[in-house]
């Protein structure tokens, strides 16, 4: 008797484990910050400089007396003499004191006075004219010093916030596949070739 053979036998439990990277996307709650910009009105100290042409400082004359400048007040604060140009820095107040560490500085060109266009704006301007020796007089009778000004403070500050992200993930995962169908051979039977 020839030999049978049976082709694709699938035998029960024939089953073989793989493994398989898996990617998929996976939401995930993110912490980050939320710039916020407050605005808030406060008194901030101006002091100015006058600079020659060899950068020896004379002082600023204030155009008057008082300290406080109000936020409605249009006009000059300090003021140069003839030749020389004006260094001001803005500083804060620290505990009631006046402080220009870490403050900001700008400087007008020769010719040109601090001037205050009204709620805390700050700028150069052209010195409106006056008789001579003006300035030393303004010295003279309100000596230099420091103004006031209110003006508006720009804050950033951090709020905490979650989002919730989309964030790709790649794990293996165990599986499990039936096995390849394979041949069998018969050859013989019940009872052949027995003695």
């Amino acid at each position: 008797m020839r030999p049978t053979t049976i082709e694709k036998l699938n035998v029960e439990g024939n089953v073989e484990t793989y493994t398989e990277t898996v990617t998929e996307q996976v939401p995930t709650l993110e912490k980050y910050c939320r710039e916020e910009i407050t605005y808030q009105m406060t008194w901030r100290p101006v002091q100015a400089v006058c600079l020659d042409d060899k950068g020896t400082p004379h002082p600023a004359s204030r155009v008057d007396a008082t300290t406080q400048v109000a936020p409605d007040h249009k006009g000059e604060l300090f003021r140069c003499m003839a030749g020389t140009h004006m260094m001001i820095t803005l500083g804060h107040l620290d505990q009631g004191k006046s402080s220009f560490a870490q403050g900001q500085s700008f400087a007008c060109q020769k010719g040109e006075a601090l001037v205050h266009k009204g709620n805390g704006q700050l700028s150069c301007a052209p010195q409106k004219p006056q008789r001579s020796c003006n300035e030393r007089s303004l010295l003279r009778r309100h000596g230099p010093g420091l103004k006031l000004v209110q003006a508006r403070l720009k804050n950033k500050s951090c709020v905490p916030a979650e989002r919730t992200v989309m964030k790709t993930v790649s794990h293996q995962v165990e599986r499990t596949r039936q096995g390849e169908a394979e041949a069998i051979i018969l050859d013989g039977g019940v009872g052949q070739g027995v003695y």
